[in-house]
């Protein structure tokens, strides 16, 4: 986003909301309680403790593009859809929390960083 690392330490550090609209497969269930307690997750081969993560189940968002390649073809599992939004900003965090809850991410995107968004801006 930017070529200024002050801004974008500021930016990627603790302290700015990073929400990520997240495609999961199934239902929803216990397993958000870690998300938003806190949970512990491996980096580079030491244990990190995770903030509490905000969780809210969505509908599908609308303002998101058509993907050009299918993400599953399986119908007979539903997906969902949730905004999780973080105060903190790990490398691969949402992948990371997921796989150690055991469940699998279809699709993640970041939306809102901050006060940014990508309403309105041309895909690439």
């Amino acid at each position: 986003m930017t070529k200024d690392p002050a801004q974008n330490a500021r930016l990627l550090g603790q302290g700015v909301d990073k929400r990520y609209w997240v495609q999961v497969l199934g239902p929803p269930g216990e397993y958000l309680r870690p998300l938003m307690r806190g949970m512990s997750i491996r980096i580079k081969g030491q244990q990190h403790q995770c903030l509490p993560a905000s969780v809210d189940w969505q509908k599908e968002p609308t303002l998101l593009p058509e993907r050009n390649s299918p993400i599953r073809f399986c119908l007979s599992v539903p997906d969902n859809w949730l905004m999780l939004t973080l105060r903190e900003g790990k490398n691969r965090q949402v992948r990371r929390m997921k796989a150690a809850l055991g469940f699998l991410t279809l699709r993640l995107v970041r939306w809102p960083f901050g006060s940014f968004t990508l309403e309105g801006m041309q895909l690439g």
